[in-house]
């Protein structure tokens, strides 16, 4: 499993990615509970939909000008191209 920013995860098996949300929360068995966000062919198509998925989450929270919006986004992949950048190093 892949851990990446904003309680997202990545599973990884033989067929596919599996892109997820960490609810921070246990099931009656002890394990931990993600609710699936989608499944991918690859891993860079599951970490794209990881930032469009925190972008609408925040563009969903509230009403915002044009300008407020595309600042979201900004905001949002530049995060995204952080955490892949200083993963590389």
């Amino acid at each position: 499993m892949i851990t990446l920013i904003h309680d997202c995860v990545v599973d990884v098996n033989q067929n596919n990615y599996t892109l997820m949300l960490d609810k921070h929360k246990k099931d009656k068995s002890g394990n931990p509970v993600y609710e699936i966000l989608g499944y991918y062919s690859n891993l860079e198509s599951a970490i794209c939909n990881a930032k469009d998925y925190h972008i609408k989450r925040q563009l969903e929270s509230d009403i915002f000008t044009l300008s407020e919006a595309i600042n979201v986004i900004k905001q949002v992949t530049k995060e995204f191209e952080d955490l892949l950048e200083n993963v590389q190093k």
